[in-house]
């Protein structure tokens, strides 16, 4: 599902490890000027099998698409599900060999969708589509097919807390998907709204809810997609309500219903709906449906590895054959040994939901988890007791796995301390 990876990391250990890796080969540099001071900054430009890494004074920014580089950087047309997500993350991670520092990789922009196939031509529905919720849909330059929905602003800028993207997928990449594939996903720059999902640090999108968390938000945020549509088999309305059929089809219609109007828009559109399924023809329903029963059909697949392995795989991570392996045979909290059978059946580290049933069935063991795992210092992110708890238990288990760290040799050359 995870299309897009945006990571800051400040920590200068982290981003020395990284940096002093002797198989990723600079791309270029750029540098600009603050006029105001005078100061002169360098962004230096590196590459690892299509994975970048834009390193300056403050900061190394690492942008990442998992599915394109699982794909050996070709496509990302094909169905990339949890399994497969987990495996090239954890794969990543090992090439790095950033198994124990994964506290230290902030997320900051994430993409997530799904590809899917209805019974239409894909151009005609990309055409289509007109809204998420009240956002109008966009035009994206430089690419066919291809719409994204956002607020804006005043100026008409781009907010990018939120935006929806949907474009045909079999536009872009016709030999390596079915005719007429569709794709629909969400993206966002903004940490409010990563933070939402549960995900602060690369070390959330190891954790098998997570996915089940992009499952839920993209079908929730699906359901709020409006198209109009061409008209079909209309002899069953009555003239009255073709001629309002007819009248409401055109986007201008709901442009002007959302300036003049806009607290009705919702009940026209539920009006429009109901004419619609009197026609027995409901794109926006159809598209729904099919975005729907495509995450539905990737999230019952049996938890395995379910595709081919990495090139590069290094000791040190729990491997992703280990981590699946979990999902079937243990029943109980790999950390704490308590009973998880009613989460998730991919969970293998006690959640949210298991702590809640184990403080009601046994306040005692709850508690002494507490007293345990809750220092004091509480994270800002997490909220509640839960969270806090669940946070702890995945880190625990992660530093089990990572006790061994990489040493260097001080004699190893720096990759990224080349002057301009």
């Amino acid at each position: 599902m995870i299309d897009f990876i945006k990571i800051y990391v400040f920590d200068k250990g982290v981003i020395d490890r990284i940096t002093n890796l002797d198989f990723i080969h600079k791309v270029n540099y750029s540098q600009w000027v603050n006029f105001k001071t005078g100061q002169i900054f360098i962004t230096h430009k590196f590459d690892l099998d299509g994975i970048l890494f834009y390193w300056d004074d403050y900061k190394l920014t690492i942008v990442l698409k998992p599915h394109y580089y699982f794909n050996e950087n070709i496509h990302n047309a094909n169905d990339f599900t949890t399994s497969k997500s987990l495996e090239t993350l954890t794969g990543i991670i090992q090439r790095l060999e950033l198994e124990n520092a994964l506290e230290h990789l902030k997320i900051v922009g994430i993409e997530y969708g799904v590809n899917f196939v209805i019974d239409a031509i894909d151009t005609e529905v990309v055409n289509a589509i007109c809204y998420h919720s009240t956002n109008q849909f966009y035009n994206i330059k430089d690419l066919p097919y291809c719409k994204v929905s956002y607020q804006t602003s005043k100026s008409g800028k781009a907010n990018q807390h939120k935006q929806y993207k949907f474009y045909a997928k079999a536009i872009q990449h016709p030999t390596h998907c079915k005719p007429n594939t569709l794709r629909a996903e969400i993206r966002s720059n903004r940490s409010k709204y990563i933070n939402k999902l549960g995900i602060y640090t690369v070390a959330d999108l190891l954790n098998l809810e997570t996915y089940q968390t992009f499952k839920d938000h993209l079908t929730k945020e699906t359901e709020q997609l409006f198209f109009t549509q061409e008209l079909k088999k209309t002899r069953s309305l009555t003239p009255h309500q073709r001629a309002t059929l007819k009248k409401m089809n055109s986007p201008f219609y709901w442009q002007k219903v959302l300036k003049n109007q806009r607290s009705k828009f919702t009940r026209k559109k539920a009006q429009y709906f109901t004419l619609l399924d009197k026609t027995g023809y409901n794109l926006t329903k159809i598209v729904i449906t099919g975005i729907k029963d495509k995450l539905n059909e990737l999230f019952t697949e049996k938890c395995g590895l379910t595709s081919r392995p990495l090139k590069t795989v290094k000791s040190g991570l729990t491997s992703y054959n280990s981590i699946l392996r979990h999902c079937t045979t243990f029943k109980t909290c790999l950390v704490t040994g308590e009973n998880i059978t009613m989460q998730n059946r991919d969970s293998f580290l006690l959640s949210n939901t298991g702590l809640k049933k184990l403080e009601q069935t046994n306040p005692t063991r709850f508690k002494e988890l507490v007293n345990n795992y809750i220092t004091g210092n509480h994270n800002k992110y997490e909220t509640t007791i839960y969270s806090q708890l669940s946070k702890q238990i995945r880190n625990e288990y992660f530093n089990r796995q990572h006790q061994q760290k990489r040493l260097y040799p001080v004699e190893q050359t720096n990759l990224f301390n080349i002057s301009a």
